[in-house]
C-alpha cells in the first residue's frame, strides 16, 4: 500500500473490481518442470485518471492496451497487482464485493490447497489419493462457481 486507504476508498475499489475487474490464478512452468501459481487482480478502464488514483493508494502497476487500440475505440488501461499484493487487496475488498465473491473464495482457498499439496508431496510422495481428493474438491468448487455465475440474477 502506498497510503492508508479509507473505507470509502476500499468500497470504491471493490465496485470497480466487481464491474470492470478480474481475479485470476496464473501458473508458470520452469525449465526444470516445477511450477509456480499466483493470484492476479486486474481492473481495466478507459479513464486513465481513476486507475492512477487506485495506483496512488493501493500500489500496483499500470499498463496501456495500446497494442489493441484502434481509432474507432477508446484507448484502455489496466491496473494490476500480483501475488501477495493481490491477496492483500482481495482481503481488503472482501466485505464489499457483490458479484465476484465466489471468485474471491476460490482464490483464497486455492492458495491453501496448493500449500497442502506441496506439504503432502514433500512428506510422502505416495500420497496420490490425497492429492486426487484435493483436486476433486477444487474441480467441484470450480463447477459450482461457474454454475452460480451463470445463474446469477440481480447483482
Amino acid at each position: 500500500m502506498i497510503q492508508e486507504p479509507t473505507p470509502t476508498d476500499i468500497a470504491y475499489l471493490a465496485g470497480l473490481l466487481d464491474g470492470e475487474g478480474s481475479i485470476c490464478i496464473f501458473r508458470s512452468t520452469h525449465r526444470d518442470g516445477s511450477s509456480r501459481h499466483w493470484i492476479n487482480v486486474t481492473i481495466g478502464n478507459t479513464h486513465h485518471g481513476v486507475l492512477k488514483w487506485i495506483q496512488s493508494i493501493f500500489g500496483g502497476r499500470l499498463a496501456s492496451n495500446a497494442e489493441q487500440y484502434k481509432p474507432q475505440n477508446h484507448e484502455t488501461w489496466r491496473w494490476r497487482v500480483n501475488a501477495k499484493e493481490a491477496a492483500l487487496i482481495l482481503r481488503l475488498v472482501s466485505a464489499y464485493l457483490k458479484i465476484k465473491t465466489s471468485k474471491l473464495v476460490l482464490q483464497l482457498n486455492f492458495k491453501s490447497i496448493l500449500s497442502n499439496i506441496a506439504n503432502l508431496t514433500q512428506q510422502n510422495p505416495n500420497q496420490l489419493t490425497n492429492l486426487l481428493g484435493v483436486k476433486h474438491r477444487r474441480d467441484s468448487f470450480r463447477k459450482k462457481s461457474a454454475l452460480s455465475s451463470r445463474n446469477r440474477t440481480g447483482f
